[in-house]
């Protein structure tokens, strides 16, 4: 069985919370962009792969387990903790949305497909792949944050959906800039792109905890000043380690190059310790 849906009344609902929680982050001026702190750096690629796989840049949450973010379903068959035999079923959307707060245009865009995947004991998993872009302008800014997520989720216990591993890549991407008289005269931008490999979560709390696996990451850093407009870029590599209990290792090497810093980070936080 394969059927697709519409854009639903809980998707909105959901895109619209994480549109105005994304506007409100990005009406700042760029002046917080300007990472040149390791440290910052540091617990800013691991709260970015935080925020992308619970859904905080608008897309798929893990923490809802093996299903839909927004519910939808069909009710066929019998139920196993809520969830109905929906093999197959495909929830496939794209969205567009402009909102004028004050003096800022507000923009969100965005792609949404899951698939409900099934092995021989019934339903055990999903594919998804979203990309979905927040831009926010006025006459003195440009902001614009983007995520997208392409990767498998599979449930390792079939009877609670509890626990599930995840492989596959996530990005996200801020770009924050500065207008004059229409002209842009500095803009930031930070790119991370995570690939996942034997990623475990446990979902039995309210907040997903990545107990195993790894995520490697490359992240760019692009810095243009109105004093240097050929730009500043600096590259970033490393590997974050999940421990569980919401804590993971992290390591950082500028441009392939000098000495790696570890850290212990907090995935809920983001507070980290040189270690």
């Amino acid at each position: 069985m394969k059927s697709t849906f519409k854009l639903s009344a809980a998707i909105v609902l959901c895109v619209a919370i994480v549109y105005s929680s994304c506007q409100k982050n990005q009406v700042n001026t760029t002046a917080a962009a300007k990472t040149t702190n390791m440290d910052a750096v540091a617990s800013k690629i691991a709260l970015s792969l935080s925020k992308s796989i619970t859904g905080q840049y608008g897309g798929q949450n893990i923490n809802d387990g093996v299903k839909a973010s927004n519910g939808l379903g069909s009710k066929k068959g019998p139920a196993i903790n809520g969830i109905y035999d929906i093999c197959g079923v495909t929830i496939d959307t794209v969205y567009n949305t402009t909102t004028i707060s004050h003096d800022t245009t507000n923009v969100l865009t965005g792609h949404f497909n899951f698939v409900y995947t099934c092995g021989a004991a019934g339903l055990d998993g999903y594919n998804v792949m979203d990309s979905i872009t927040v831009a926010s302008a006025n006459a003195t800014f440009f902001n614009t944050t983007t995520g997208v997520q392409k990767y498998i989720v599979k449930a390792l216990d079939q009877q609670q959906f509890k626990l599930i591993s995840m492989d596959g890549s996530l990005s996200a991407k801020t770009h924050n800039s500065i207008l004059v008289n229409g002209v842009t005269t500095e803009y930031h931008d930070f790119t991370s792109v995570y690939i996942l490999n034997g990623v475990q979560a446990n979902l039995s709390g309210v907040v997903g905890d990545l107990t195993t696996g790894t995520a490697s990451y490359t992240s760019t850093q692009v810095d243009v000043y109105p004093t240097n407009t050929t730009g500043i870029v600096t590259v970033y590599h490393g590997l974050i380690t999940y421990l569980g209990n919401h804590m993971a290792t992290l390591t950082l090497q500028i441009n392939n190059s000098g000495p790696v810093a570890n850290y212990s980070v907090n995935m809920l936080t983001g507070s980290i310790t040189a270690i």
